[in-house]
């Protein structure tokens, strides 16, 4: 009987067969470093293998894995019976492929490309929304928190994208990729201004933000952050030189 069939109450012509085999589960990727998505706003999780998680208690929280929707994934889901979308994201319970997902994919994405294990909330609320697929709904922050929060844990790991327009020393560096240490540079004695945010390729200071500045709370955040390769490119500005600082983390565990 297909996922449509069972959805709407409609019944075979056919007598049923008997599965020669239970069908596969996936192997959920460890990863290297684990995030849980969890808030108190519900959202509509829409389920497609009903009957695994209608084994769950009524009232009941559990963890669904998020996880890539890659050709072994959809396979494996069409036993189970459904077809996931071309690159989306798939819900995982206890090793099936249960639901899908739309919310904030794109940071999600980039989660699981760094390697993160994501698992997310869920609840199973009373009844069933369809015939056979109980009504479950996810425990998400609000879309706009649940993205400053997974950027704050981004940061907090050392793995983040963040860019400046720094004010250009007399020190030459051509436009490519270095590694770019962050360092407070200290007023000369006697002055009265504040520490300036210096950016350093090796010993040499190629540029820096002072406190007048927008960026400088969040370029102060990341002194002492060990960063990966960043971009670097000349330019000018309306007081002079600029030079275009893109940093992207790279924390030990994705050495």
């Amino acid at each position: 009987m297909g996922f449509f069939s069972k959805l709407f109450g409609g019944e075979s012509t056919k007598p049923a067969k008997t599965p020669q085999k239970a069908p596969e589960r996936i192997q959920v990727p460890q990863g290297k470093i684990a995030y849980d998505i969890e808030g108190k706003q519900s959202i509509v999780t829409y389920v497609y293998v009903g009957e695994q998680l209608a084994r769950v208690p009524e009232g009941d929280t559990f963890w669904l894995d998020v996880v890539w929707a890659t050709p072994e994934v959809q396979r494996i889901a069409e036993q189970w019976g459904w077809e996931p979308f071309d690159n989306s994201l798939v819900l995982v319970y206890q090793g099936v492929p249960v639901a899908g997902i739309n919310w904030n994919v794109r940071l999600l994405h980039e989660l699981l490309d760094m390697g993160v294990k994501v698992r997310l909330r869920a609840r199973r609320n009373r009844g069933f929304y369809q015939p056979g697929i109980p009504n479950v709904k996810s425990r998400l922050p609000e879309e706009s928190k649940g993205a400053d929060q997974i950027w704050a844990w981004l940061n907090r790991h050392g793995m983040f994208r963040k860019f400046v327009y720094a004010t250009a020393t007399e020190a030459s560096i051509e436009d490519g990729k270095y590694r770019v240490e962050v360092r407070m540079v200290e007023p000369k004695p006697g002055s009265k201004a504040k520490p300036r945010v210096g950016y350093f390729v090796g010993d040499k200071m190629i540029g820096f933000t002072t406190a007048r500045s927008s960026k400088y709370g969040e370029m102060r955040e990341l002194v002492g952050i060990p960063t990966g390769l960043c971009t670097v490119e000349n330019g000018e500005g309306t007081s002079g030189p600029v030079r275009r600082i893109v940093f992207e983390g790279s924390p030990d565990w994705l050495q």
